[in-house]
């Protein structure tokens, strides 16, 4: 079987999709397949079918929609044991590989690995791996109240993927080949840091060097504009050393990203248009 929830709630068959029944039996779907293997206690079942003000017969509720919820599971081939009421909740247990999220954060720790390793051609890869299990917003649909917070994580996990891959990109030379992608996402996410590096990073090495300090320039008038802020000063430090060509003035760690252990830093070079 499988399941995803990297877009909207699904479960398949051996490519058939399963009907997973009405809002309610999904929404205890998708809380279980959040915490797939651990239990999850029945009173988060409640709070995410009732945020406000459960009726008085909600635990009884909760045991019908999860029974029912059981039956169509089991019915699709999965075995009897994976969807079980422990002493204070439910668990559902999925094999490896049946849930599209372990898939995205094992393809995402490959790809962090081949890094650590020198290999980033292969690590591109991985990455790209990951992103294309995704087919929209993360439990679309079903992503409010206590979910929510669940939602904004995984979307969280999945633009860090793409940083790290786009920043592997640059550190291949890729700079051109970044620029489409990175104009949308600069503009999409303007308070994401690692982005907006990227993006002047990748316009500077395609020889764009009046384009990164525009951008630099429009993204200050906007923070100062709607909030009352200025970029951060790793964007600042970045800019400075895109106006002078001066790589002694770019950021200490020679890169633009959050260090990790093992990772090889990028070269305060890379930023330096191609053929300069």
């Amino acid at each position: 079987m499988d399941f995803r929830i990297l877009g909207p709630l699904e479960a398949s068959v051996e490519g058939t999709p399963l009907s997973l029944g009405g809002r309610r039996q999904q929404r205890i779907l998708a809380v279980l397949l959040l915490r797939a293997g651990r239990v999850v206690p029945a009173d988060r079942l409640v709070d995410c079918l009732w945020p406000l003000r459960p009726p008085a017969t909600a635990a009884s509720q909760i045991r019908n929609c999860a029974a029912a919820l059981r039956r169509l599971l089991i019915a699709g081939g999965l075995p009897e044991r994976s969807l079980v009421r422990r002493p204070g909740g439910y668990v559902l247990d999925v094999e490896p590989g049946e849930l599209d999220r372990t898939r995205f954060d094992d393809e995402a720790h490959r790809a962090r690995r081949s890094l650590a390793a020198g290999r980033a051609a292969e690590a591109v890869g991985y990455f790209l791996r990951a992103e294309n299990l995704w087919r929209g917003p993360a439990i679309a649909g079903l992503a409010d109240g206590v979910l929510e917070p669940e939602a904004m994580s995984l979307e969280e996990s999945r633009l860090q993927v793409i940083e790290d891959r786009l920043e592997v990109e640059l550190s291949l030379g890729r700079h051109a080949r970044a620029v489409p992608e990175l104009t949308a996402l600069a503009r999409t996410h303007p308070g994401r840091d690692r982005l907006q590096a990227a993006f002047m990073v990748a316009l500077y090495g395609s020889g764009r060097g009046a384009d990164a300090l525009a951008s630099f320039d429009r993204l200050r008038s906007s923070l100062r504009r709607e909030l009352g802020l200025e970029p951060s000063r790793r964007l600042r430090d970045l800019r400075q050393a895109i106006l002078t060509e001066d790589d002694a003035r770019l950021p200490p760690t020679g890169g633009w990203g959050p260090a990790r252990d093992g990772e090889p830093r990028r070269q305060a070079a890379l930023l330096r248009p191609r053929g300069s």
